[in-house]
């Protein structure tokens, strides 16, 4: 989807519903908002954490309709991960749940066992 920065919230919002529905765990699931430069890989930790997809997918293209076209041209990108970090979690404190996390999914992985073994589904 495309949005310019003169697009109203409200027809952000006819667009997503033309879409299709979201699923109950769509709708009630936190997203964390990440930003990273997808030319050099660098991550610029999470931006905002918001419940509901829909919500989500609208605050991203806020952010990206904000963005100055340097920050664009030189590679900073937006993506949404489901999270089990609240809603307005700090940013910062947000972006330190987070790499803990894929730190301990990553020393498991390298251990041999499976996130599920831990007791911790994945987020794929």
């Amino acid at each position: 989807m495309v949005i310019s920065r003169k697009q109203s919230i409200k027809d952000i919002l006819v667009e997503l519903k033309k879409r299709g529905s979201l699923t109950r765990d769509e709708s009630r699931a936190c997203y964390a908002i990440v930003r990273y430069n997808g030319r050099t890989y660098e991550s610029g930790g999470v931006v905002e954490v918001v419940k509901g997809r829909q919500s989500a997918e609208i605050t991203i293209k806020q952010f990206e309709a904000r963005q100055s076209s340097e920050d664009r041209q030189v590679g900073w990108r937006y993506f949404l991960e489901k999270s089990k970090l609240m809603a307005g979690t700090d940013p910062a404190e947000a972006t330190h749940l987070r790499q803990m996390e894929l730190e301990i999914r990553e020393s498991e992985a390298l251990a041999g066992r499976s996130p599920t073994q831990s007791g911790r589904a994945s987020y794929s």
